[in-house]
């Protein structure tokens, strides 16, 4: 069975539409859906009126000021308490889904050879252009960079993997995966789950065949141009912190460099940078 974990904050109107989704999907009905809410506690009584059919529903809530994280990890928590799923699913409530995908999640849950961790490509509204895909990183240059050139094959191999529609074996998190919610309220937190997977043997695999679209127009790389967006956003106070996190992290578990060179690496590409400017 597979766990799905899904945070919302504020408005409810996004998770109603994914809950029918959930409820629409074929040729699947085991697995079980925590939403986890941070926001009005009227709505947060709302969801817990609803009855979805064709799979287990609860919902948890959590502080107001909780970001997308703390969020996943409380769901985690319930889940690995349990012991009843093999997988743990993360999604956003703001993507649609196509009436497949639990069933191919569920096929590669019990199909797939070795450690892995799949997540699906982010398709526009259209469904015809990949808006974000595999991720390859730069660390030299400290660029996390989207491949959108997919081939057509079943799985691509990837460094990092988003958190948007993504699956964990509950392996992963009894054996010290964990959610690092005050380092990464809200950016880098997925992607330092991918750091911890691959640290601890894991292979990210992005599979076509796992669609999701979203029901935004957004940028697929976590960098911008804009200082203070990139740095400030309003969505993750704590974004430079965990910017600097995710990198010091990242050198030392997979590229292996010392605390100095990853300072000269850093006043490099400041200098680099002033230059430039």
């Amino acid at each position: 069975m597979i766990g799905v974990v899904i945070p919302v904050h504020g408005s409810i109107d996004s998770i109603l539409s994914l809950l029918e989704s959930l409820s629409n999907q074929k040729k699947s009905n085991l697995f079980k859906v925590i939403v986890v809410y941070s926001g009005n506690h009227s709505n947060y009584l709302r969801l817990n009126l609803l009855k979805p059919k064709n799979f287990e529903f609860s919902a948890i809530e959590v502080e107001s000021s909780s970001y997308w994280a703390r969020s996943i990890w409380e769901g985690v928590k319930v889940f690995i308490s349990e012991l009843e799923c093999s997988h743990i699913l993360f999604m956003n409530d703001d993507i649609y889904i196509d009436s497949n995908l639990i069933a191919n999640f569920e096929m590669l849950s019990k199909v797939g050879v070795g450690k892995n961790v799949y997540f699906s490509p982010v398709f526009d509204v259209d469904k015809e252009h990949i808006l974000s895909g595999t991720l390859n990183v730069y660390f030299s240059h400290f660029l996390i960079m989207d491949n959108l050139n997919l081939s057509q094959i079943k799985s691509n191999i990837s460094d990092l993997a988003t958190g948007r529609c993504t699956m964990y074996p509950i392996e992963f998190f009894l054996d010290g995966g964990r959610i690092h919610y005050t380092l990464f309220p809200h950016h880098y937190a997925d992607l330092d789950l991918s750091r911890q997977a691959k640290k601890l043997g894991y292979s990210l695999l992005c599979d076509l065949q796992l669609k999701i679209f979203s029901k935004n127009d957004f940028s697929s790389s976590v960098h911008f141009g804009n200082f203070f967006k990139r740095y400030f956003h309003v969505k993750s106070p704590d974004r430079l912190i965990s910017w600097f996190s995710f990198w010091t992290l990242y050198a030392k578990t997979i590229v292996r460099v010392s605390l100095i060179q990853y300072i000269l690496i850093v006043l490099r590409n400041l200098i680099s940078k002033a230059r430039n400017n």
